[in-house]
């Protein structure tokens, strides 16, 4: 398998044929970087509703922020190293899927132990998809455009003023 450098991704004529909406696509990437990042934190708004319909305490309640944290934190070094060895675009849509079928999973967890399962897979997904998003985003413009496509990823996650 050829080693892929993430580092310096290249945009060809192959990639801009291929992605003729590449600009939509880095919205999209934008858009799952954000979304990936917003359920790390959103999900303490829910941790009372969560605990009453699983009849839990606070203290088992706070296993569904860990469960994200955890497998976020620990992927995250693990993903970076396998985009130098990988294709980022498929590494990424993979944990996109991935993503999707954890938040899934939390949403029709019948039970507790379900829900913890599904948060895990959303905490391994996201550091992927946090990981190779700026990759990917650059991958798929052309050279002279990165520096807007990176600026495009980022802007959901940009400050706002009061």
């Amino acid at each position: 398998m050829a080693v892929h450098d993430i580092s310096t991704p290249t945009a060809d004529s192959t990639i801009t044929a291929r992605f003729p909406s590449r600009w939509l696509a880095v919205v999209a990437v934008g858009v799952s970087i954000f979304l990936s990042a917003l359920d790390g934190s959103i999900v303490a708004l829910a941790l009372p509703p969560i605990g009453a319909a699983f009849h839990l305490t606070n203290q088992p309640t706070s296993a569904v922020v860990l469960a994200y944290a955890i497998p976020l934190a620990l992927m995250i070094v693990p993903a970076g190293a396998l985009s130098g060895r990988f294709r980022a675009l498929p590494q990424f849509l993979l944990s996109l899927l991935g993503f999707a079928i954890g938040t899934t999973m939390c949403a029709v967890a019948p039970s507790f132990d379900m829900l913890i399962l599904g948060r895990a897979i959303q905490g391994a997904s996201a550091a992927v998809l946090s990981t190779l998003g700026f990759a990917v985003a650059a991958g798929i413009v052309e050279p002279g455009e990165r520096g807007r496509a990176i600026g495009i990823v980022c802007s959901p996650a940009r400050p706002r003023p009061s």
